[in-house]
């Protein structure tokens, strides 16, 4: 479903004074959690007549265009929501000491 990595950038970029570095691969996990449901369901909207009849002498797929405009806005609100958990995190993120992690992990690897 996420094609771009927009969405992706734009939380590593927005939260870039948290000591956490979102990894682009974990967030597009999250993002995807739940997608696994499979098959298509039929949606409807009403639009004027002259509308529908202009997309269609200019050959534009409508279900297409309102299919790409649907996820397009699903992936914005769950980014919104990741946003505000890693915002209600930041705290706890904030007093991670990234230094004695380091270290932790380098002392864990000789062994």
């Amino acid at each position: 479903m996420i094609r771009t990595a927009r969405a992706e950038i734009s939380v590593a970029r927005t939260r870039s004074s948290c000591l956490l570095k979102v990894n682009p691969y974990i967030l597009r996990s999250l993002l995807l959690l739940g997608k696994t449901m499979g098959g298509y369901v039929t949606v409807s909207a009403k639009v004027r007549r002259e509308l529908k009849e202009e997309a269609e002498r200019l050959g534009i797929r409508i279900s297409e265009v309102l299919r790409r405009a649907l996820e397009e806005e699903v992936k914005r609100r769950k980014l919104e929501e990741l946003e505000k958990r890693l915002e209600a995190m930041r705290g706890a993120l904030e007093r991670i000491d990234v230094e004695r992690v380091v270290r932790g992990i380098r002392e864990d690897r000789e062994r």
